[in-house]
């Protein structure tokens, strides 16, 4: 190959964000790159604190973990480097971040979201064109708001900023199938996982949207992608389940969603999966005590009562899901972004309690 650029740089460590710039930027003039909404300023400035960069850049690896531990500990991490810089919007979007995929699984949404989109705010106040918080505010206002002819604004914007942001591009996916969109959403889903291969939630979410749009088999490739990348991911197990379920295979499901169901990772709300492949196989009896045991559970701490309702629909308790749903409703669970397209929730399309909980949510 040919050598493009090189050069030797002599500077403190304190001066490693001016380098940072001066580094990128003769690469992009050596390359003929024009940098995205370059404006001959550094678009989204690191903190002249170079501990607070580096308790940002620890934020950012706990949060990628996508666990209740992780996501806590990149908190706490975010928060520390506030401490050391108390501008640093960076830190802020990190704390919205987190606590929106807190949300749902682990806090319940009307405690989350608040702060998610508080965090969010502080940060666009602090750099009104950071895409990170754009994104964080999508999330807001796509997941719990369900406003998403504001989140397609902001996460359009978000895109636009970054066009090579995964983030940004996974949380557009997940706005677009809101507004009839599916498949541009999985679209902007693959591109994500094209500009990092390496996450399992982005190749997890793939499978998810190929589940939403009925293809089973491929749903199951690539959750079985997903846990190459992945082991533990739990939600790609009770993917694979869903898929054999659609498939006529409820035996399969079954193994597959115990798998899920076992590791530590999972949480219990998705034990009404086993619920639903207990039901097809006419093993009532068993599938009635988990839903029993959720009912005594949800009474002690949060648990997603849009998943439970998907147990009490499989066992022909229609009564009981929308009940369940009309809950979901009251706390703005984000699995309701999904009630049109989540094959889980067969059973209760032609009630026309669902045509009304549909448009109450106002995906189409």
């Amino acid at each position: 190959g040919y050598n493009l650029w090189n050069e030797t740089y002599d500077r403190q460590l304190e001066d490693v964000f001016a380098i940072q710039d001066e580094i990128s930027r003769a690469i992009a003039d050596a390359l003929k790159v024009k940098l995205v909404g370059d404006t001959g300023t550094r678009m989204a400035p690191a903190p002249e604190n170079l501990e607070a960069y580096n308790l940002y850049l620890k934020g950012r690896f706990f949060y990628n973990k996508f666990t209740e531990v992780h996501l806590r500990r990149g908190i706490e991490l975010f928060e520390h480097a506030l401490k050391e810089a108390p501008k640093y919007a960076r830190a802020h979007a990190g704390i919205a971040d987190c606590w929106a995929y807190l949300a749902d699984d682990w806090v319940a949404p009307d405690e989350a979201y608040p702060k998610a989109k508080a965090s969010a705010m502080r940060a666009l106040d602090l750099e009104p064109s950071l895409g990170d918080a754009l994104t964080a505010l999508g999330k807001v206002l796509c997941w719990y708001e369900w406003d998403f002819v504001g989140a397609e604004r902001e996460l359009t914007s978000a895109v636009n900023l970054n066009p090579n942001s995964a983030e940004a591009r996974f949380v557009f996916g997940s706005a677009l199938p809101c507004v009839g969109k599916l498949d541009r959403g999985l679209e902007e889903l693959r591109q994500a996982l094209v500009l990092d291969p390496l996450a399992p939630l982005f190749s997890r979410w793939v499978g998810r949207y190929l589940l939403f749009s009925g293809d089973y088999d491929g749903t199951i490739e690539q959750s079985q992608k997903t846990l190459e990348l992945d082991p533990n991911y739990f939600h790609a197990f009770l993917d694979i389940g869903s898929a054999y379920l659609g498939n006529g295979a409820p035996e399969q499901a079954l193994e597959w969603y115990r798998k899920g169901q076992s590791l530590p990772s999972s949480v219990r709300s998705y034990d009404a999966h086993l619920v639903r492949a207990l039901a097809a196989m006419g093993q009532r009896e068993e599938a009635q005590a988990i839903l029993e045991r959720l009912e005594k559970e949800a009474q002690e701490h949060y648990l997603r009562s849009e998943v439970l309702a998907m147990g009490y629909a499989a066992v022909g308790d229609i009564d009981g899901a929308f009940a369940g749903l009309e809950q979901a409703l009251r706390s703005r669970s984000a699995g309701l972004i999904f009630i049109h397209l989540d094959p889980g929730y067969e059973p209760l399309r032609t009630d026309a309690r669902f045509t009304r909980i549909v448009e109450q949510v106002g995906v189409r």
